[in-house]
């Protein structure tokens, strides 16, 4: 019998001590969640630099510019130089950083999670916290904040704000703590704008907080204080408060803001998609399963707390879309993904919170938990794929022109604009060059195939031959004189004209293929 009580003890200790690692904010949960985000992402780890990427390089790491007129990210651009500074020009430093980030965020958000949910049992908490902070380390349809360099504005402005949330629950003095809010607000607005709306996110939370309505407007004083002071330096330095993007999607319409809310709502959900027509079935279908499964669980919540938190969490993940709503999101590729990183927080603690109050099964709390995370893997690494191979060719591209020793002129016809959303060189070909160190005049590019003119061809695009001219499509025509000089035209226009030694390449949506009748 004593041996008995001795197991059972034991048992139980085991169990505490257990719940004591996952619940105290130690080295292990931080540990968990930046192994796995950087084990998601290892595909990409070694993933070159495209497009915009080597405009800002040069501009911060070679010309040491940060500030810039029309666009105000000092703390992305600063991080960039720090990056530089740690180890040149090496993909692998840039891209750690980003990687790292999302993991920190995912455990900022695990610990968000244990103090939202800190009047609930120990068990709940950790559920919750656990399923909600893997769930945003997976989802998939904000992995331009992770994977694009520039995106990192994104998910350190979510960094920031996550914190400003971590220290509104764990700081205890009130009039430090709304300081330090506020400080990580103003610090978040230096990263990107997506995070501009935090103030309508904590009002919510202080009123569940139960907070006095004198404290709720001492905390918009602190909150609109610090947005006071970031618009005033962003004018200042930038001389303008919104820059061209922001006065571009101001002055959209009611119109394309409705037509933007179905599509950020779709989404959130659904992965980018040609097919518009199935892309709404989809979009209707999920509507309706949710709607279906909430109406026949939400009234088997009997705790009328927990029924209301699954409310404030909607209103939360209502409020962080306002701005992919106005900005507008791509539903045919993964382009502009990153303005769901912020949303992203409080659809993952929405869908955390199902299986732990919502599903009664414990067989089907797991399937559902796996289901999810599985979807999430899935396209998650397919989104990565798609990177990889926008990375490839800019760094092929690249790499022929500072390979070739005797420096001739190259011609480069069909540059690919992106790869289902991953830029590749929409701009910054020249930057490029310059880098490295090339004579950017000694490089031309001659056309950008869009993503719409590359998906006509099934396979590799082939160049017709003809006796008078060569043909690449989708539009491009090379035709040779008796000098052997070529006349290269693009859409009717004549773009560039060739010498004997020059060399043409052009990109077959597979790889970089020479002309060596044209170029030789």
């Amino acid at each position: 019998m004593k041996e008995t009580e001795k197991d059972t003890d034991l048992i139980y200790h085991r169990r505490v001590s257990n719940k004591a690692i996952l619940t105290k904010p130690g080295w292990f949960p931080l540990f968990l969640f930046t192994a796995t985000s950087f084990l998601l992402y290892l595909p990409v780890l070694n993933r070159y630099f495209v497009s915009d990427d080597f405009k800002v390089l040069r501009r911060v790491c070679f010309d040491h510019i940060i500030f810039i007129k029309g666009f105000f990210r000092p703390l992305s651009d600063l991080s960039i130089y720090m990056n530089y500074r740690l180890g040149g020009l090496e993909p692998e430093v840039f891209n750690s950083f980003n990687i790292l980030i999302h993991g920190l965020n995912a455990f900022l958000l695990y610990r968000v999670c244990f103090r939202f949910g800190r009047s609930w049992n120990t068990t709940h908490q950790i559920y919750f916290a656990g399923i909600t902070g893997f769930l945003f380390l997976t989802y998939p349809f904000h992995n331009e904040a992770v994977v694009w360099l520039l995106g990192r504005g994104a998910s350190m402005a979510c960094l920031f704000s996550l914190l400003g949330l971590l220290f509104f629950y764990e700081i205890k003095n009130p009039a430090f703590r709304r300081w330090a809010v506020a400080g990580c607000y103003f610090i978040s607005l230096a990263a990107f704008e997506s995070t501009i709306i935090f103030p309508l996110v904590l009002i919510p939370l202080l009123i569940r907080e139960k907070e006095k309505s004198k404290n709720i407007m001492l905390w918009c004083f602190y909150l609109i204080l610090g947005l006071s002071i970031h618009l005033i330096l962003r004018f200042i330095i930038s001389g303008t408060l919104f820059g061209s993007y922001g006065e571009e999607f101001l002055a959209s319409g009611l119109q394309r803001y409705i037509s933007n809310l179905a599509k950020v709502a779709g989404r959130l959900f659904l992965p980018p998609s040609e097919n518009r027509l199935l892309l709404s079935a989809l979009f209707i279908l999920c509507i309706s399963m949710i709607i279906y499964f909430l109406s026949k669980n939400f009234g088997k919540v009997r705790n009328f707390i927990f029924r209301k938190d699954l409310l404030l969490l909607l209103l939360l993940l209502a409020i962080s879309c306002v701005i992919p709503v106005i900005s507008g999101i791509s539903t045919q590729t993964s382009e502009s993904d990153r303005m769901l990183y912020f949303p992203s927080v409080f659809l993952c603690m929405a869908v955390g919170y199902i299986p732990v109050f919502l599903i009664k099964s414990k067989k089907l709390k797991i399937i559902f938990v796996i289901f999810i995370l599985c979807y999430n893997v899935f396209f998650l690494e397919r989104n990565n794929l798609n990177w990889k191979k926008a990375s490839l060719v800019s760094f092929s591209i690249i790499n022929t022109v500072l390979s070739d020793s005797t420096n001739p002129k190259i011609f480069f016809i069909n540059i690919p604009n992106e790869i289902e959303g991953a830029y590749v060189f929409r701009l910054g070909f020249g930057d490029a060059l310059l880098m490295n160190g090339k004579d950017s005049t000694k490089a031309v590019p001659v056309n950008y195939l869009t993503r719409m003119e590359s998906e006509k061809f099934a396979g590799k695009i082939l160049p017709v031959r003809s006796a008078a001219h060569l043909f690449i499509p989708p539009d491009v025509v090379l035709i040779q004189d008796s000098s052997q000089r070529t006349f290269i035209y693009a859409k009717n226009q004549l773009r560039a004209v060739t010498g004997i030694s020059d060399k043409i390449y052009y990109w077959n949506r597979e790889t970089l293929e020479s002309i060596p009748a044209f170029g030789k």
